[in-house]
Order: structure tokens, then C-alpha cells, then sequence
């Protein structure tokens, strides 16, 4: 499983302010493709684009882990017009943690589960779940002002589908006290719904 992790220290507007994308663009990472894209699968649909939380190119949660509270940004770099049953889609997402006390705040794991629904939101085969845990203790550092930052991809889908909803997941660890070794885990839990641009 391929995950990258980008801490985001340079200048400009970041992704996720930025216009929506008006082309299609290479996913960051394969990590939950399915399948390669065909021409054809990442052509737009005729008068289908796809609607959902990215067909913008971006959307902003604030999510709740305890008392440590979340700010997610996703975007993707595909337009809208190119989330098409076959194409790989790229989702990227950035999340800094905030504690009123000032504790500082891990992401011990993020879990992404993509469930491709048809038009009536029957659910269909859907690609494999993104997961990315610490292998450092006791996780990313993600207070303010630091990030977390990753990217993956959703691989083809069946024809049939329509949208896919993502489910994610954030477990994050809370050190009790400045300074203390001891650690209270939260979670929180979001999610997305992405169009997908059919007949």
C-alpha cells in the first residue's frame, strides 16, 4: 500500500481553495485502484457530469474526536466531468486538530471505505478500502499548526454506479496533559458522498 504524507509548508493558495480543475489529472497514488482507466471509461458521459461533496473540486468538515476538534479540507484534481465509472479518482485530504487546553493531537489511523451505489443507492461491488496507520508512536502530529496530509485513489467501479459514499474514519490520540505520557484515543467520522458521471 502506497501512502503519501505531505506536510504543507510552501506558499500560495492551497489545493483545496484553489477553482475547481477543468481537466483530468494523474491520481497521487493507486492505493485503492481497481482497475486502469480506458480512454473511453474516462471520457465525459453526453450532458452527465458528476454531482457530490467534490464535484466543486473541494469541500471543508469541522469533525469532533473528544474534546479536540478536526479541520478537514478534501479535494480532488479531476474535474467533475471526469469521475466516470472507469477513471481512477483522486481524493486528497488535509486535517489539522485543535484542543482547547492545547494537548497535542495524533492521527494513529485513517480509514476510507468506498461504497459504489447505483441510481436507486443499491449498493454494488465496491473497491477496497484506503487505510493508513502510524508506524511511529504515538502518530502523526497533527496540532496546529501542523497537518496531516495524504492522498489516494477509487479505481473503476461498475458501470452502474452513480456515486460512491466514503466512509472515513480518524482515530486520534490525545495526550492528557502537556508534558504527560499518557494518551486518550477518540475517533471521528465523516462522510463524503462523490458523483459519478453517468448516463
Amino acid at each position: 500500500m502506497l501512502t503519501t504524507v505531505v506536510l504543507l509548508v510552501a506558499c500560495g493558495t492551497p489545493p483545496w481553495e484553489r477553482a475547481a480543475p477543468s481537466g483530468t489529472a494523474s491520481a497521487t497514488s493507486d492505493a485503492t485502484s481497481t482497475g486502469d482507466a480506458t480512454p473511453e471509461a474516462s471520457s465525459p458521459s453526453a450532458g452527465a457530469v458528476a454531482t457530490g461533496d467534490l464535484a466543486g473540486g473541494n469541500t471543508s468538515r469541522s469533525l469532533t474526536a473528544g474534546a479536540a476538534t478536526l479541520a478537514v479540507d478534501y479535494w480532488t484534481d479531476l474535474a467533475a466531468a471526469q469521475w466516470t465509472a472507469g477513471a481512477t479518482k483522486p481524493v486528497s485530504l488535509s486535517v489539522t486538530a485543535s484542543e482547547p487546553g492545547g494537548s497535542e493531537i495524533y492521527l494513529q489511523r485513517l480509514r476510507a471505505v468506498p461504497t459504489a451505489l447505483d441510481a436507486s443507492g443499491a449498493a454494488l461491488e465496491s473497491p477496497a478500502a484506503f487505510e493508513d496507520a502510524s508506524s511511529i508512536t504515538p502518530g502523526y502530529l497533527m496540532s496546529d499548526p501542523y497537518s496531516y496530509s495524504t492522498s489516494f485513489s477509487i479505481g473503476a467501479v461498475d458501470p452502474a454506479t452513480r456515486s460512491i459514499r466514503l466512509d472515513l474514519t480518524y482515530e486520534v490520540l490525545q495526550r492528557a496533559q502537556p508534558g504527560s505520557g499518557d494518551f486518550a484515543k477518540q475517533t471521528a467520522h465523516d462522510t463524503l458522498t462523490l458523483g459519478v458521471a453517468g448516463g
